[in-house]
């Protein structure tokens, strides 16, 4: 059995899974190279296991939304940008050392749908919602994965008027400043989208 699985076992059945996370931590650090475990193995170690249940015990979560993705999207202020792209997209060099979530397996229509769920686009940005723009194409045109997107952002309140096509390169160059960028296993051309963060404001 994995340490990861042995500290999953023991933590399932404490009333508080980090402090036997931490214990085991700290022993096989000190037993295999001597070093008191760091902040960061502490953290890693016990996010899945802190938050890994949050699907199971919270209402209207969309089960496509991990711990992590979470608490990035939440961690978004106003105006910030998160780029959903397709799994042939050159994410790891763009990002420059900013978060990259990889959701293989999943379509850019199904993932956009799912941070959507959670997150309010930007009301005071003439186009809150940007995909790339197939190269050569007449304008307007989009492809089916885009069309998803466009469908989506107009249940959000996002129509057409506020959507922005944007060409490939001055897209790259977009996506560098976003704060997260979430990759999808959307394996058509051009499957890649930008949103941008609205606010929620008191009922």
């Amino acid at each position: 059995m994995s340490p990861q699985k042995k500290w999953q076992g023991e933590c399932a059945a404490q009333s508080d899974p980090r402090t036997v996370v931490e214990a085991d931590l700290l022993n096989q650090s000190n037993l295999v190279r001597g070093n008191p475990v760091t902040p960061a193995e502490r953290f890693w170690a016990c996010l899945p296991l802190t938050f890994g249940r949050i699907q199971k015990v919270l209402k209207g979560i969309d089960p496509v939304l991990t711990p992590e993705m979470l608490m990035r999207l939440c961690a978004m202020g106003h105006g910030e940008w998160v780029a959903v792209v397709d799994a042939n997209f050159t994410a790891e060099l763009l990002a420059g050392g900013k978060p990259v979530l990889r959701l293989p397996g999943l379509s850019l229509e199904r993932v956009t749908q799912a941070v959507l769920s959670v997150f309010p686009l930007a009301e005071d940005v003439a186009a809150p919602v940007a995909y790339m723009q197939v190269c050569h194409s007449a304008a307007g045109h989009r492809t089916p994965a885009q069309q998803a997107v466009a469908d989506l952002a107009a249940r959000q309140g996002a129509g057409d008027e506020r959507l922005e096509a944007v060409e490939r390169f001055a897209f790259y160059e977009r996506v560098r400043t976003a704060s997260l960028i979430v990759q999808t296993g959307e394996t058509t051309a051009y499957g890649n989208a930008l949103l941008c963060k609205g606010v929620i404001l008191p009922a």
